[in-house]
């Protein structure tokens, strides 16, 4: 009742489906402005708290340009996912060790449904998360860029190495599908199997 009366509404209900995916590409455009592709692509540490410093101004600047007041807790989370998806592999961030320690596998359809399969499990779950096919893209275009190999319809069909790191030491294997033939192809399909 309050919250009406001050045309505030509460954090779960401040934005939804394509708002946000408005917000947040409002953003992502703001901070791709500002800073170059070699920073962030490659951060050095003090780099990365500049561009996340950034985001969280630019989340709550987005935030007010729409008069909503979702509160520091929303704008934080929000702000972090986008530095998730700038700086890092975006969703992979929380499926990937040192996040998860327990996933030997990670498929993501071109439909958008996301799954896992736990270290000695045989059966896949699925996580409630479905990234939106942009993220999936700059993904990719991380992971790749660096192998020097690309995903698009002359080349539709690619496998990668995931690159070892001091959390996941082993490392893993990526096989990408590009949409023209991977139905219904709204988006890449990605498969990942993790090494120990």
């Amino acid at each position: 009742m309050v919250l009406s009366m001050l045309n505030i509404q509460p954090a779960d209900t401040a934005l939804a489906g394509e708002e946000r995916d408005r917000l947040i590409n409002e953003v992502i455009d703001q901070i791709n402005a500002e800073f170059t592709p070699a920073v962030l692509s490659r951060p050095n540490a003090a780099d990365r708290l500049k561009v996340e410093e950034r985001v969280v101004t630019q989340v709550a600047n987005a935030y007010r340009r729409r008069n909503l007041r979702p509160g520091p807790q929303a704008e934080e989370s929000l702000a972090a996912e986008i530095s998730r998806r700038l700086l890092g592999l975006g969703f992979l961030d929380l499926l990937l060790p040192p996040a998860r320690i327990d996933i030997s596998e990670i498929t993501l359809y071109s439909h958008g449904l996301l799954q896992i399969m736990r270290k000695g499990e045989v059966r896949f779950e699925t996580v409630p998360m479905r990234p939106e096919a942009g993220e999936v893209w700059r993904v990719l275009d991380r992971l790749l860029g660096p192998q020097n190999k690309r995903l698009d319809e002359a080349n539709p069909s690619v496998n990668a190495k995931l690159p070892s790191t001091e959390h996941n030491p082993g490392g893993g294997r990526i096989k990408a599908l590009h949409p023209v033939i991977a139905p219904p192809g709204r988006m890449p399909s990605i498969n990942i199997r993790l090494y120990e």
